[in-house]
C-alpha cells in the first residue's frame, strides 16, 4: 500500500470516528440533562382512580423520558395536613416539576402552589384545580394546568345509560361523594338534569364524607322505606357503586336497581362485563396521564418561552361509558 492509499483511508477512518464521538457525547449531554428532571407525583390513597393514574403516569414517562427521575408520594389520608406536608417536602426537594392529584379538602394547596411557582417548579393539578386563580395572576404567575375528566359530560352519559336500559318514568337515586366535592357535585348535578329531562324520577341521594357507605345499611333501608321500588342508582365514583352492589341485593332482595359506577377501575370493569354494574363511566386515565407528561416534556424541550405560548389551564378528557356492550 502507498503512502497516499494509507493517508486516504486513515482520514475515512479518522472522520467515521469523530463522527462517533460526537454521537456519544450527545447522547450523554442528553441523558445527563434528562436525568436531572425530576419529577415528583403527589397522590391520594393508593387504591381506586389515583393508583391507575400513578400507574398510567409512571409508565407513559418512562416511554418518553426513560431518563427522568419520578418520586411518588402518597398522602396519608384525603385530609389538608396530609397533602400540605408532602406538597412542603417536595418543594424542598427542588424538582424540576410537582403533579398533584388534588384532594377535595384543599386549603392551603393553592399558597404552596404559588410557592412552588415563584420557586420556578412548575405544578400541574390532576382531578380537579384550585379556585384561587386570581391570586397566581396578581403575582405574575402562571396558574396551575389543571388536566381532569369532563364530570358533567360523565354524570349525563350515567343519565342517559339508565334512560336507554329502564322503563319509562323509573325511579332513580344517587349517592354522592362529600358535599364539598367538586368532582362529586359536578357528577351529581349533570346527572339529576339529564334524569329529570329525560323523564326519569330521582327519588332521593346520599351523602357519604369519606367517599364509603359501608355501615350506612340501616339509612340506605330507610331511604327504601320512603320509596321501596328503585329501578336504578348512581354512584359517583366506583368505590361507592361496588359497596352499594354488596348492600343492595340483601336490601332489595327480589328486584335489586342497577347501579352505574364512576372511574372505571379495573375491578368496575369486571363486574360490568359479568353483569354485575350495569355500567362505570371511565374517566379515561391513559389520556389523562399523557396530557400531563406532555406538560413536562413542553416545560423540558421547549424553554419557559414556549411553555407560556402553550400553556393551557383547564385541560378536560372525555369520559368513556364502559357497559356490556362495550
Amino acid at each position: 500500500m502507498d503512502f497516499k492509499t494509507w493517508y486516504l483511508n486513515t482520514q475515512g477512518i479518522a472522520t467515521e470516528l469523530g463522527g462517533l464521538a460526537i454521537l456519544v457525547s450527545f447522547s450523554l449531554w442528553l441523558r445527563k440533562r434528562l436525568r436531572k428532571f425530576k419529577v415528583v407525583l403527589i397522590s391520594k390513597a393508593s387504591t381506586g382512580y389515583s393508583q391507575a393514574f400513578v400507574d398510567s403516569f409512571t409508565l407513559e414517562l418512562k416511554n418518553c423520558c426513560p431518563y427522568a427521575e419520578l418520586s411518588v408520594a402518597f398522602a396519608k389520608d384525603e385530609d389538608g395536613n396530609s397533602f400540605r406536608a408532602e406538597f412542603s417536602k417536595a418543594i424542598e426537594c427542588r424538582p424540576s416539576a410537582i403533579v398533584i392529584i388534588v384532594p377535595h379538602k384543599k386549603d392551603g394547596l393553592a399558597q404552596l402552589a404559588r410557592k412552588a411557582m415563584r420557586a420556578h417548579i412548575p405544578v400541574v393539578c390532576i382531578d380537579q384545580g384550585f379556585e384561587e386563580i386570581d391570586c397566581f395572576c396578581e403575582d405574575g404567575l402562571l396558574p396551575p394546568a389543571v388536566i381532569s375528566c369532563d364530570n358533567e359530560k360523565g354524570g349525563t352519559l350515567a343519565a342517559l345509560e339508565f334512560t336507554r336500559c329502564l322503563a319509562p318514568m323509573a325511579n332513580v337515586a344517587l349517592v354522592t361523594g362529600p358535599l364539598d366535592s367538586n368532582t362529586s357535585n359536578a357528577r351529581k348535578t349533570a346527572f339529576i338534569q339529564t334524569a329529570l329531562a329525560h323523564g326519569l324520577v330521582v327519588c332521593w341521594e346520599m351523602e357519604t364524607q369519606h367517599w364509603d357507605v359501608r355501615g350506612k345499611e340501616d339509612a340506605i333501608a330507610q331511604k327504601k322505606a320512603t320509596c321501596p321500588v328503585i329501578d336504578g342508582i348512581f354512584c359517583c365514583n366506583d368505590r361507592l357503586a361496588m359497596q352499594m352492589l354488596a348492600i343492595t341485593r340483601r336490601i332489595w332482595s327480589n328486584a335489586p336497581p342497577k347501579i352505574i359506577g364512576f372511574d372505571g377501575i379495573s375491578e368496575a370493569e369486571i363486574m360490568v362485563k359479568d353483569g354485575a354494574l350495569l355500567a362505570t363511566i371511565d374517566q379515561n386515565v391513559a389520556a389523562q396521564a399523557m396530557l400531563a407528561v406532555t406538560e413536562l416534556m413542553i416545560i423540558i424541550n421547549r424553554g419557559r418561552t414556549k411553555y407560556i405560548k402553550k400553556h393551557k389551564v383547564n385541560n378536560l378528557i372525555e369520559p368513556i361509558l364502559m357497559n356490556g356492550e362495550s
